[in-house]
């Protein structure tokens, strides 16, 4: 059976505008940490993506990242994003894999981890 591959759309926002101005650096920054983890997840920056952000927030951008459809990738990626924030704090990153979406800016680690659960099962049918 061949390995299953997906596309996790990886919205970037900010409530501050200063920090969204300069837009090309954080998808940079933030694409070079995921990549930095696992070499095998192909990063694009994804122009075709509409603006979602809420009153307030500021749609920076969307990286498209593909990778093997597996727990491990998965964690991966989400453990890039958690580093990445962990130096810019005034950013929040949501992850989009085929309408499951997932975002734990400023979520409690108590909380965190039971999302990111229940988002690996519903994504990996598991």
């Amino acid at each position: 059976m061949a390995t299953q591959q997906f596309t996790a759309k990886l919205h970037l926002r900010s409530g501050d505008a200063e920090v969204a101005g300069s837009s090309g650096t954080l998808i940079e920054s933030l694409a070079d940490e995921v990549s930095r983890l696992s070499p095998g997840i192909k990063i694009r920056e994804d122009v075709s993506a509409s603006p979602e952000g809420a009153k307030g927030v500021i749609e920076i951008g969307v990286i498209a990242a593909t990778l093997t459809a597996t727990r491990e990738t998965l964690r991966i990626l989400i453990s890039g994003i958690d580093a990445w924030l962990a130096r810019k704090q005034q950013c929040r990153v949501s992850i989009d894999v085929a309408g499951n979406k997932l975002e734990v800016s400023g979520v409690p680690d108590s909380d965190r981890k039971k999302l990111v659960e229940a988002f690996l099962a519903k994504v990996l049918r598991e």
